[in-house]
């Protein structure tokens, strides 16, 4: 993947956080707030049960916060048809 692919990938899956929010972070930390997650998340790429595994120990374990399973999967649909789009 050339840099150019990596950063359109980044910046979508960084929107598409952006808007899901989990944490419910306000102000302008909010643009930044989940970057550190999104190398992992293009190395799993499309694979939904990997990005639903991910998120689910990363809510549970590292945030600890409660999610909607229906949620999360529209979340892993979104990140997988960002890469169609892309």
């Amino acid at each position: 993947m050339n840099k150019q692919d990596y950063l359109k990938k980044y910046n979508s899956i960084n929107e598409i956080l952006i808007e899901w929010n989990p944490l419910g972070v306000d102000g302008p930390v909010l643009k930044e707030e989940y970057i550190a997650i999104i190398p992992s998340l293009i190395t799993i790429e499309r694979d939904r049960n990997k990005l639903t595994e991910y998120f689910i120990n990363l809510l549970e374990k590292n945030y600890g916060v409660n999610y909607s399973q229906k949620e999360l999967t529209k979340i892993v649909d979104k990140i997988i048809k960002s890469y169609d789009c892309l």
